[in-house]
């Protein structure tokens, strides 16, 4: 295909920056070298930031990036920098704390303007043609006529955001209240659908939080809320029936109108949180949104060689060829009435294709007021015959479905986000004891440590396909350890914990913080930003500090080394102001935190029914508990001189205190689920 222009952005392997390599602005990649021709001409920066599933994106850029006029501008007057928010994390990080000290909120595309060092000035999410040529135009101006005025102001910038890291020592041995953090981290929820106001995101760090709470301290409010927020979006319209998983994020407060896009973090960490909730309430719906999960992972996002792609667009052709937000995943009545005939009016009812479901402009999204149990219910229908139906519905739509124009697949393959959904992987796993389950999980983490890690235990971010790799964040080892711990701890292979050790030993040395028990978001050798970021707050994702605190935790546990204890609980004591000040921005925190003021419990069994005996525990819902397996003598700490011929012993630890070994696996049942 001829295209107009073409601009550098052309030799670039992200899915992201390849979408503007035909914009008439003169994009660049985001390099060390375009800041050093940037302060030898004093030219201003525009540092535009976004990802490829990302629907404002792909409007900005229709609207302002291939505008003519708007391009002529920015290519006059500044250096345009375009940066994919996967690859790079740390320039994400920076620029989004920029943008809400200059605008209390953030969003993508975010936009900066800076000073030719990366300085910010300025910043916005999206904007129309006119807004942001205007905007432009008033830098530009200032910029001309007073620069010291505009280096001043980067130079306040840059010292608000080089703030030190937490340090907190006030608090030095008073323990948390965990009562009054639950009460925060549930005020001003929604006591109908759960979650908080629209736009609802997911959040299953704080669904993993009320989890806990609810399971290690009895916290029925928790639970409450917990099983509130699952059982609404399981029913939304943020869940795709159709075709399986979750969408980002819903625009109302029932979860019925979902932002499309669909991304593999959301559904590995939304996979994790719904196999454990099933254990808790073996609810239907939640069992359906994990194999829904699961089918989305496989039919979308998984490729040969057992690794995941990254997201799934929120835009795709219509069936006039052009880009529509939904296109894939909305209906109309008439096609609905002619593919379902007589079975339309109660797959209407049950579907909501009414007035509730009606999105706009005469298009429907399928969502549910009810589950199946109870609408077979209520119209009289054996559930078996009413479950077939709703069966032979979905294969049916899916089947339509796919004639359409498929939404576009971001193919990157990301660590950290790889090593989430491989732990929600062996979470269903435990739960539901599928093997292709278990095999896509240990495939796709062979994958990475065959691919993306280092002898030394150095993690890339990421690998295309012609080899091209960039070094990882403390995001890419943090979540890569805890998937090897869990790994661990569900298959029993010592090498996943010899591989944690490993990485977890690198990143002591390389992320290491000089003034605080935290670590720096980007190694030393590898940083190259004004600032080098401690990553504290907890997003959707979790941050990466407070997985690392819960990695030392656990591996201080199984590795008997109590430094690595310590530090964890060092790393919770810096934090423990902002948990208590913004439990929900901290939520990762708050469990972590829990999970060291617990009793440390230990649970080993040893010998030939091992794992039929853990296939049991693993259903069960687990306190804060370390696991550890063999069939034979071990030598890793928690197994050594454990191990009799001919039984299978359990041990049950509580702070290093064991009881005596047991063959009765019925006794530790009940101490795990009294």
């Amino acid at each position: 295909m001829a295209h107009q222009f073409t601009n550098s952005l052309i030799h670039q392997k992200s899915p992201y920056l390849l979408q503007h390599a035909h914009n008439p602005v003169n994009w660049v990649a985001w390099e060390n070298t375009q800041l050093e021709k940037a302060t030898a001409k004093q030219q201003l920066l525009i540092i535009s930031i976004g990802y490829a599933a990302c629907h404002w994106c792909h409007v900005m850029e229709a609207e302002c990036f291939e505008n003519s006029t708007v391009a002529a501008f920015m290519n006059a007057h500044f250096i345009p920098i375009k940066v994919d928010r996967e690859e790079r994390p740390d320039i994400d990080h920076l620029y989004m704390e920029a943008l809400q000290l200059f605008t209390g909120s953030g969003g993508w595309p975010l936009n900066i303007v800076a000073l030719p060092d990366g300085r910010p000035l300025w910043g916005c999410t999206y904007l129309p043609a006119d807004q942001w040529l205007t905007a432009l135009q008033r830098i530009v101006e200032l910029h001309q006529k007073d620069p010291k005025k505009l280096e001043a102001y980067g130079n306040k910038m840059l010292t608000y955001l080089s703030t030190e890291p937490p340090t907190d020592t006030a608090l030095e041995g008073t323990p948390l209240n965990f009562e009054a953090l639950t009460a925060a981290l549930l005020h001003n929820g929604d006591a109908q659908y759960g979650g908080y106001r629209a736009p609802k995101f997911m959040m299953p760090v704080i669904l993993d939080s009320l989890l806990k709470m609810g399971t290690w301290e009895q916290h029925p409010k928790a639970l409450k809320a917990l099983h509130t927020t699952l059982s609404s979006i399981a029913l939304g319209g943020i869940h795709d029936t159709i075709s399986g998983g979750l969408s980002r994020y819903a625009v109302d407060a029932e979860w019925h109108i979902p932002h499309f896009e669909k991304m593999a973090y959301d559904n590995g960490l939304a996979l994790s949180t719904y196999a454990t909730a099933y254990r808790l309430e073996k609810n239907p719906l939640y069992k359906q949104v994990v194999d829904g999960i699961l089918k989305f992972l496989s039919d979308w996002l998984l490729e040969d060689r057992g690794r995941f792609y990254s997201a799934v667009d929120a835009d795709s052709k219509n069936t006039a060829g052009e880009n529509e937000e939904g296109a894939y995943y909305h209906w109309e009545l008439p096609l609905l009435e002619d593919l379902l005939k007589d079975d339309f009016p109660l797959f209407a009812d049950y579907y909501n294709c009414n007035s509730k479901g009606h999105w706009e402009n005469g298009k429907y999204v399928l969502f549910r007021t009810e589950d199946a149990t109870a609408f077979a219910a209520k119209n009289n229908i054996p559930l078996s015959r009413f479950l077939a139906l709703e069966k032979k519905w979905n294969t049916l739509l899916e089947q339509h479905r796919r004639q359409r124009h498929a939404p576009s697949i971001d193919k990157k393959i990301l660590c950290s986000w790889n090593a989430i959904v491989s732990k929600g992987l062996l979470e269903a796993y435990r739960t539901f004891n599928d093997t292709k389950t278990l095999e896509f999980a240990t495939n796709n983490l062979e994958f990475l440590f065959n691919h993306l890690v280092e002898p030394n235990g150095g993690v890339h971010r990421y690998v295309y396909d012609n080899g091209q790799k960039t070094p990882g964040f403390l995001e890419d080892y943090a979540y890569l350890i805890s998937a090897c711990v869990h790994c661990y701890e569900t298959v029993f292979d010592a090498l996943w914990l010899e591989r944690a050790k490993l990485l977890l030993e690198y990143c002591l040395i390389h992320f290491k913080a000089n003034n605080s028990p935290l670590l720096f978001f980007t190694a030393q050798q590898h940083n190259s930003l004004l600032i080098r970021k401690i990553d504290c707050e907890d997003n959707v994702i979790p941050s990466a500090n407070a997985i690392m605190a819960e990695n030392l935790l656990h591996l201080g546990a199984h590795f008997n080394q109590p430094q690595w204890t310590q530090q964890a609980k060092a790393m919770v004591q810096a934090m423990q102001s902002k948990i208590q000040q913004s439990p929900k921005n901290y939520s990762k925190w708050m469990a972590v935190a829990l999970e060291c003021q617990q009793k440390q419990l230990e649970l080993v069994v040893v010998g030939p029914q091992y794992k039929t005996y853990f296939k049991t525990i693993h259903r069960l819902a687990l306190p804060a508990i370390r696991l550890a397996g063999s069939a034979t003598a071990a030598s890793l700490p928690l197994l050594k001189n454990r191990y009799k011929e001919g039984e299978t012993r359990l041990y049950w630890c509580e702070n290093k205190s064991c009881d005596l070994p047991t063959t009765n696996l019925e006794a530790i049942v009940k101490k795990i689920s009294p």
